[in-house]
C-alpha cells in the first residue's frame, strides 16, 4: 500500500488538542477529502506508531473513535478499511479541505441588529449601572446552593421535571416580599420565574403581540425592549418624557387615534433618564388602560434602591382591573451573571406564559432559584438589600459632588433619587465615542452613547453608573476622564 499521504498529516504539541484527537481528525479529513476512499486499507497501528514516533495506544484510541464514529470498519484478521457505506466522495487536490466550520450559513435567515458594548479588559468604569459584584453575599449563596442540591438528591427530584412557573419556594417568598414591601397583593400563582428581564420581556411580548399591533415606549427608551418589540411585529409608537416620567397626555391622545396593544414603561427610575413616574401619572395611565383595554408592562428594574424618600408603590399595587404586567429581576441586586427573573401578572395570563415558556426553557434552573428562595427565608437578600442602598448612597453622593467639581465644563446632570446611574449630558462640542475611546486606551469604560443615540435622536447623552465603583476607584477613573477631556478641545 502506498502510504505517502501520511507525510501531509502533522501532529502538534499535545496542549493545544490531545494526540489522539489530531490523529483522528486527520483521517477524518483524508476520508472527507477524497484522498482516503471507500475500503482502502489502513495503515496497522504498529506502523503508525512508528511513523509519528506516537504511543501505540495513542493510535488505536484514535481508530476506536473512528470506528465508533463509522468512517472506519474492521474486518477480521484484514485490519481496518474505510467503510464503504459513505456517500460517495470525489477525490480533491490534498490541501483544498474546509479547515475551519464555515462563516457563512447557505440558507436565509432573519437578522436584528443591536448595538452592543465590547465589554473587554477595563481596570474599572462607568457602566450602565451594574451593582458592586464584590459585595454580594456569594458565602451564603454557595451555601444555600449546596444545601439545595443535597436535599434535592436525597429527594429524588433532580429528574423531575418542573413546572414551567419556576420554584415554588422561590415564587411563595417573592409573593411574601412583594404583598409587605411592595403593595402587590399575591399568591404564587401570580408569579413566573424566568432567566433575566430581557426574557420576562420577550416572553411577555410574544404572548401579547400580533404583527402590526401599536406598542407605545418612550423616547428615549431601553432599547432592548424595543427591538425585542420589534422582532415580534409591533409597531413602536414613542412618546415624550420629562421630569415626571412618560407624558401621559401624549398617550391619551395617541389613544384617540389608534389602538393600543400595551404600554411599556420602567416607572420607578425610567431608563435611560433615571426620573420618576408621578402618582398622578400612575393613575391616569391605569384608568387609560381600563378606558382602551390596553395592558402595561412595568419595568421595575431597581425598585430597591430609592435614597431620598419612600419610593412610590408600583403601579401593580393600584391595579384593580388586570391590566398591569410587573417584571423585575435580581440583576441589581446580586449581579447580572445570576440570571432570575419574575413576571407577576393575574393568574391566567401567567399560566399560558408558563406553557409557551415550556416549548422554549423547559424549566429554568430549579436548582439557583430554591437556592434564591432560601436567601429570602433567611433574610440574606433583605439585609444585603439595605446595606448595598446605604453603600451606593454613599457613592452616588461622591459621584454627584466630583461631576459637578471637576467635570461642569463638559457635562453636567440632575441627582438621581434613586438607582444605580445618572443620567449625563455631554457637551454637543465633544464626541461620546472619542471619549469612550480615549478612556479605554487608559484602561477605564465610557459609554459611546450608541445605545441611546439611535434613530437619529442625537442627544449626546449617556448613563454613567456609579455603584460598581468604590470611592478610590471613582477619584481615579474620573481624573482619568478630566484628563481625556481637556485633550479634547470644546467648540463654543
Amino acid at each position: 500500500m502506498n502510504y505517502a499521504y501520511l507525510s501531509h498529516i502533522k501532529l502538534r504539541n499535545a496542549t493545544e488538542q490531545p494526540v489522539y484527537m489530531q490523529l483522528r481528525d486527520a483521517f477524518r479529513e483524508l476520508i472527507a477529502n477524497g484522498t482516503l476512499q471507500s475500503d482502502n486499507k489502513m495503515p496497522s497501528s504498529r506502523m503508525l506508531s512508528e511513523h509519528f514516533a506516537i504511543h501505540r495506544q495513542t493510535v488505536v484510541a484514535a481508530m476506536e473513535e473512528l470506528v465508533a464514529e463509522g468512517w472506519l470498519v474492521s474486518k477480521q484478521r484484514k485490519g481496518l478499511f474505510v467503510n464503504d457505506k459513505l456517500p460517495e466522495i470525489k477525490p480533491r487536490t490534498y490541501g483544498s479541505a474546509v479547515k475551519t466550520y464555515p462563516a457563512t450559513a447557505s440558507f436565509n435567515f432573519h437578522q436584528t441588529t443591536h448595538p452592543t458594548v465590547a465589554r473587554k479588559s477595563y481596570l474599572f468604569g462607568f457602566d450602565d449601572g451594574y451593582p458592586d459584584i464584590r459585595i454580594a453575599p456569594y458565602s451564603a449563596l454557595s451555601k444555600a446552593y449546596s444545601q439545595t442540591l443535597a436535599e434535592n438528591a436525597h429527594r429524588n427530584i433532580m429528574t423531575r421535571v418542573a413546572t414551567g412557573a419556576g420554584s415554588l419556594l422561590l415564587r411563595e417568598e417573592l409573593a411574601k416580599m412583594m404583598r409587605t414591601y411592595r403593595g402587590l397583593l399575591i399568591t404564587a400563582d401570580n408569579v413566573l420565574l424566568t432567566h433575566g428581564s430581557q426574557m420576562s420581556i420577550y416572553l411577555v411580548a410574544n404572548r401579547l403581540l400580533t404583527k402590526g399591533d401599536n406598542v407605545v415606549v418612550t423616547k428615549p427608551n431601553y432599547l432592548t425592549s424595543n427591538n425585542l418589540f420589534k422582532t415580534q411585529g409591533a409597531n413602536l409608537l414613542e412618546i415624550g418624557v420629562d421630569d415626571d416620567g412618560m407624558r401621559v397626555d401624549e398617550l391619551e391622545a395617541v389613544c384617540k387615534k389608534k389602538k393600543v396593544r400595551f404600554v411599556f414603561v420602567t416607572s420607578h427610575h425610567h431608563h435611560p433618564t433615571t426620573v420618576t413616574l408621578s402618582i398622578e401619572r400612575r393613575i391616569r395611565l391605569l384608568q387609560l388602560a381600563e378606558q382602551h383595554g390596553f395592558a402595561i408592562i412595568e419595568d421595575d428594574y431597581d425598585y430597591d434602591y430609592h435614597y431620598e424618600n419612600k419610593p412610590l408603590l408600583p403601579i401593580a399595587s393600584y391595579d384593580r382591573h388586570g391590566s398591569v404586567i410587573y417584571i423585575g429581576s435580581f440583576s441589581k441586586i446580586l449581579s447580572q451573571a445570576f440570571r432570575v427573573g419574575y413576571i407577576i401578572a393575574p393568574a391566567d395570563f401567567i399560566q399560558q406564559v408558563s406553557v409557551y415558556r415550556r416549548l422554549v426553557d423547559r424549566q429554568g434552573d430549579q436548582v439557583l432559584e430554591d437556592a434564591f428562595g432560601k436567601l429570602f427565608q433567611n433574610n440574606t437578600i433583605k439585609n444585603h438589600i439595605r446595606k448595598a442602598a446605604h453603600l451606593y448612597k454613599e457613592r452616588r453622593d461622591a459621584t454627584y459632588e466630583l461631576l459637578n467639581s471637576e467635570l461642569n465644563n463638559y457635562m453636567y446632570c440632575n441627582l438621581p433619587e434613586g438607582g444605580l446611574a445618572f443620567w449625563t449630558h455631554v457637551d454637543r462640542s465633544l464626541s461620546l465615542e472619542d471619549i469612550a475611546v480615549r478612556c479605554a486606551a487608559k484602561g477605564v469604560f465610557f459609554p459611546d452613547g450608541r445605545t441611546y443615540n439611535y434613530d437619529k435622536a442625537k442627544m449626546n447623552a449617556c448613563r454613567i453608573g456609579f455603584a460598581s465603583m468604590n470611592t478610590k476607584e471613582l477619584h481615579k477613573a474620573v481624573d482619568i476622564l478630566k484628563t481625556e477631556l481637556k485633550r479634547m478641545p470644546i467648540k463654543r
